[in-house]
């Protein structure tokens, strides 16, 4: 079972593969879309596998941010291993839009 730890770190690693994101916009400007990863963690934390499901992203992209996951290290779940499926949404963030507001 995930840890709400776990749960915090697997979306702090989400928000740092912005990294890939930029990369692919530097190549395409209008790049966007929508990505769910599979991520095994194991009972150590460590991660065993780090795997695209679904993706509108192009494919670079889709192995930086796998690639991202698969080298760090997690809270260590409890009971064992689990697949976490982390889904991402990327969309260009124009600095001349002023702040957001949630509804």
């Amino acid at each position: 079972m995930a840890t709400p730890d776990l749960g915090v770190a697997l979306q702090e690693k989400a928000n740092e593969a912005r990294r890939c994101y930029n990369a692919a916009l530097a190549a395409d400007p209008g790049v966007q879309g929508h990505l769910v990863l599979a991520v095994r963690v194991g009972a150590d934390g460590s991660v065993c596998s780090s795997e695209t499901l679904q993706s509108e992203l192009p494919d670079d992209m889709n192995a930086c941010i796998a690639a991202l996951f698969a080298r760090a290290m997690f809270p260590a779940p409890t009971g064992g291993c689990i697949v976490a499926h982390v889904p991402i949404l990327f969309k260009p963030v124009h600095p001349d839009a002023g702040p957001r507001r949630e509804s």
